[in-house]
């Protein structure tokens, strides 16, 4: 594919044409719209991207079954719709009943059979092979995910964790710390790394990864990784119609308060 150079800083004429802008603004709709039902020709009613989105307000309030019922009405009534069963698939998996498991991930592969790069549904098929105890099933999936998003901190994380699963505690030990390079603030990624580091003899920098870990105890920007709603990062919550998966990655990163300081203790031998 051809690259389009994108020069920073260029001067515009002062008059606007407003003809183009609207095209601009019609066009940014339809990518949104293009993005959000999995790259198809779906044709989507006010009526189901309403319910759509009181699904998400309820994930949002932790009523997960009541969420799974409202998205399984957006499917039903719209079954094309591929992040509507993404989204189905997210909140059967919350639920926790018996069998949720299983059932969220034939929703995620259905999703991948019509669109195999499927971002969201490729990185729940490998939570779900991961939490099922599977890692040897995550990997090859979250490496998939990796290379789609290589700034996705969680898929990091996550991939990490099914390499230590599996006893490679070197290749776990890089992808922890891409995590934390990705994602200062996610807390977990440095615990992780400490772990997978001391059993590999290094342990100068998991004490180093130690000391981050505790030292972000008390701040209110860390973040833990975990399978729990919110906590297995942003391709595994639910999305209303109008967020995009470019804005996955938008969270800012630095200090939130006070002058600005070294994150990690890791780093600072690594220049």
């Amino acid at each position: 594919m051809k690259q389009i150079d994108c020069p920073i800083g260029r001067q515009y004429p002062s008059r606007v044409d407003l003809e183009t802008l609207l095209l601009k603004k019609i066009l940014l709709v339809a990518i949104v719209i293009r993005l959000l039902t999995g790259c198809s020709e779906v044709s989507v009613s006010k009526e189901q991207i309403a319910l759509n989105d009181l699904g998400v307000a309820e994930m949002g309030r932790y009523e997960y079954a009541q969420a799974r019922s409202t998205f399984e009405k957006v499917v039903k009534a719209s079954p094309e719709w591929l992040e509507a069963r993404n989204n189905l698939a997210i909140a059967t998996l919350n639920r926790q009943r018996e069998g949720d498991e299983l059932r969220a991930f034939e929703l995620v592969t259905s999703v991948l059979s019509e669109d195999p790069d499927n971002a969201r549904a490729l990185y729940v098929s490998s939570l779900i092979h991961l939490y099922l105890g599977k890692p040897e099933l995550a990997i090859p999936v979250m490496i998939r995910v990796t290379e789609l998003d290589e700034k996705d901190a969680y898929a990091a994380y996550f991939l990490g964790q099914a390499y230590l699963q599996t006893g490679d505690n070197l290749t776990a030990s890089k992808w922890f710390l891409r995590a934390v390079t990705l994602d200062p603030y996610l807390r977990s990624a440095y615990w992780a790394g400490s772990q997978a580091l001391r059993r590999i003899g290094r342990v100068q920098e998991s004490e180093n990864l130690l000391s981050d870990y505790q030292r972000f105890a008390p701040n209110p920007a860390a973040r833990l990784a975990g399978f729990s709603y919110t906590r297995m990062g942003v391709k595994a919550e639910t999305l209303s119609f109008e967020q995009q998966n470019v804005e996955m990655n938008s969270r800012p990163v630095g200090a939130l308060l006070g002058e600005p300081e070294k994150i990690s203790n890791y780093t600072k031998n690594q220049k």
